[in-house]
């Protein structure tokens, strides 16, 4: 069992309840804890739960109707994270195959960063040519960094050169990124699944 694939959730009554899973060698032990409850001579209470202990699947958390499905869109990614991986889950219906839908997903998100990366390539580019100038510039000003900061700055204003457009693209296709190698990391409909010819665990690495 890997803890990154398997989920104990529980739906209380009690707001005070909590649960904590943890991996323990080979297998997860879970804890349900409930605060002290206060009960008076002959009196009685009770609570019911509904508790999921299985796969984090995102169409089986789903169908609970209770948001078990969260569990998958925690941390900073959360978001891009599901919506990747319903867009992965989309293809493999349309496909059959969950190799062949991580090369579609792997296409559609390079087409529509094709604009983004072209911006930076036509700013690094229009950066690059003014690398001569600058160098002469930091042997002219060497020991007035304020004038040759302000020629700098001048430099790209008559060129129209903004210095953050080469990176600017990439910086916001890194959640994408990340997001994506979460997916692939982490979710549970990819264990066991097999692409192609010697690949049959697309969770599993490459020993080719």
């Amino acid at each position: 069992l890997a803890k990154k694939y398997y989920a104990l959730l529980v739906k209380p009554e009690l707001k005070t309840a909590s649960h904590e899973t943890r991996l323990e060698e080979d297998h997860l032990m879970s804890e349900l804890r409930f605060a002290p409850l206060s009960l008076a001579p002959g009196e009685k209470k009770s609570a019911h739960f509904l508790i999921y202990a299985g796969p984090q699947n995102y169409e089986a958390l789903k169908g609970f109707g209770f948001g078990f499905e969260k569990i998958l869109g925690h941390g900073i990614f959360g978001i891009p994270k599901l919506m990747l991986l319903n867009v992965l889950n989309l293809f493999y219906r349309l496909a059959g195959n969950y190799g062949v839908a991580i090369l579609l997903i792997t296409l559609l998100i390079k087409l529509l960063f094709t604009p983004f990366t072209h911006w930076s390539y036509q700013s690094m580019g229009k950066m690059q040519a003014l690398q001569p100038k600058i160098k002469s510039f930091q042997k002219q000003y060497a020991k007035d960094p304020a004038r040759l900061n302000k020629e700098i700055m001048e430099l790209y204003r008559r060129n129209r050169v903004n210095p953050m457009m080469g990176c600017l693209p990439l910086v916001l296709q890194i959640p994408v990124f990340i997001s994506f190698y979460q997916i692939l990391s982490q979710a549970v409909e990819l264990k066991g699944a097999g692409f192609a010819l010697w690949i049959h665990d697309l969770s599993e690495p490459d020993r080719l």
